[in-house]
């Protein structure tokens, strides 16, 4: 005979005289309840509880048992260990401490104040009975709500609101390991990291709603040294740096939208320390000094994103300084001072991007400034009130198999400034506006053209000056068959049909 989990028989293994009935009877643990025999028992007393076996034969014997529920609510009569609403716990914490691992903790209707966190440091599931629109976790201003420390354990479906904390994750702690899912938090606060959610390691909050936090460093999520943000709409907060989620060597954000969060030093929407992924999201009227959308600093890659009408002073899409990627994104009707859609400074791939409609005193497209590369990219439509409407090359830079048409300056190179330095290859720069050297125009030394298509005739290599034949000039700018661009280029190693 063997017991499973949670649970214990009263017969245990040995010879028994042939024929003669053996009572065996399985006694759960309390939380616990009896789940049925497995093994060598007759098909119709599989639920039998004691269980009465005839001995004609060896038989080996299994006791299994199910985890009962934990209850809380703020009517129960709170009697250990809290296994019905009518014995239910009167507080989160009692019921999360009578819990063994896989266990569940079902929260009924309320708004439950707190004096110290809800700590779950077991692999216990603690959930609301009817979600977060009917149970609140309440810091009161005085304390976090939650701090999560296992890989099993779960907090689902809460509204989490007032968690105050002189360190980090004012509404939730989670400690290297845990998941926080399908609760909403705001107005929780932290003087360091996470004013919403701190998650550090390989921690996960899905599908919840962040807004109203803030915090110095990540005033929605701070996620450190790993961690995923998925299918979440984080949005209102504020902080010093990275405002809506901030990313610091690691941490994922997949699907999430990420709009009306404020930075007063740093990044406003979201912002990568060292590294970090951001896919397939929304990032959109967010606002800060340096990447009002998005700010890589020294690494960090944000691939598939729609980034609108965010504001900086610098970068008003997105910032990458040192090092950063953006992959396959659409930058749109962003603003800045410098870089209206992206900035790159001294390093960082722009790459297969459209950087449209965007503005700004200068880069009304991007600003690559001493070092940066934007490639294979359209840069169409964007405008700057002083000059360089499209792209502004300070000190250096790249632009590689770039279209840039359509853009304008008020003063001067609507297409493409390159001021002491920039180096331009495979462009077509074309159909820009602005009141002087409308397509492009340069200041000081060090800069180079070759193989590219602008009118006049750029100094250099393989440069043309015949009109690149778009399919629409004004929005479809993929070449006719017989554009002179075709095959003009010059062929580069991750080319693998040109």
């Amino acid at each position: 005979t063997t017991a499973g989990p949670d649970g214990s028989v009263d017969v245990g293994d040995g010879w028994f005289a042939a024929e003669p009935n053996v009572t065996i009877t399985a006694t759960p643990v309390p939380g616990s309840g009896f789940g049925g025999w497995a093994g060598d028992v007759p098909a119709g007393n599989t639920n039998d509880n004691p269980l009465v076996l005839v001995m004609d034969r060896p038989r080996s014997v299994t006791a299994n048992f199910t985890v009962s529920p934990h209850y809380v609510s703020l009517a129960g009569r709170h009697v250990w260990p809290f296994t019905s609403w009518t014995t239910a716990a009167t507080n989160i914490q009692a019921a999360v401490d009578a819990a063994a691992d896989g266990g569940t903790v079902l929260v009924s209707n309320g708004t439950y104040v707190l004096r110290s966190p809800v700590v779950v440091a077991s692999g216990v599931a603690v959930r609301s009975f009817r979600g977060a629109g009917s149970t609140t976790v309440d810091g009161n201003r005085a304390t976090r709500c939650f701090h999560i420390s296992h890989s099993n354990a779960l907090v689902s479906g809460f509204t989490i609101v007032r968690g105050r904390t002189v360190q980090s994750g004012g509404g939730a702690f989670i400690d290297g390991r845990g998941t926080l899912e399908g609760c909403t938090g705001n107005d929780n606060a932290a003087t360091n990291f996470g004013g919403g959610v701190y998650c550090r390691g390989e921690g996960a909050v899905l599908n919840c709603t962040i807004s109203g936090n803030r915090s110095s460093y990540g005033g929605g999520v701070q996620c450190e040294g790993g961690g995923v943000v998925t299918g979440c709409t984080v949005s209102g907060n504020a902080a010093l740096y990275g405002a809506g989620i901030r990313c610091k060597q690691g941490g994922a954000v997949q699907g999430c939208t990420i709009n009306n969060n404020v930075a007063s030093s740093g990044g406003g929407g979201i912002e990568f320390v060292d590294a970090g992924t951001a896919v397939n999201c929304t990032i959109s009227g967010n606002a800060g000094p340096y990447g009002g959308g998005v700010y890589c600093f020294n690494g960090g890659t944000v691939q598939s994103c729609t980034i609108n009408g965010n504001t900086a002073s610098y970068g008003g899409g997105v910032q990458c300084e040192q090092a950063g990627v953006l992959l396959n994104c659409t930058v749109i009707g962003n603003q800045a001072t410098y870089g209206g859609g992206v900035r790159c400074l001294q390093g960082g791939l722009v790459q297969n991007c459209t950087i449209s409609n965007n503005t700004a005193y200068a880069g009304g497209g991007a600003e690559l400034s001493y070092d940066g590369t934007v490639a294979n990219s359209a840069v169409v439509g964007n405008m700057a009130t002083r000059y360089a409407g499209g792209i502004y090359c300070f000190y250096g830079g790249a632009v590689q198999n770039c279209t840039i048409s359509r853009n304008a300056a008020t003063n001067y190179a609507g297409g493409l400034f390159c001021e002491s330095g920039g180096a331009v290859l495979n462009a077509i720069i074309y159909f820009n506006t602005a009141s002087n050297q409308a397509n492009s125009s340069e200041s000081g030394a060090g800069m180079s053209y070759s193989y590219s298509c602008s009118v006049p005739l750029l100094a250099g290599v393989g440069n043309i000056a015949a009109n690149p034949m778009f399919i629409d000039a004004t929005r479809d700018f993929r070449l006719q068959s017989a554009s002179p661009c075709i095959d003009a280029g010059r062929n580069m190693t991750w080319m693998t049909d040109a």
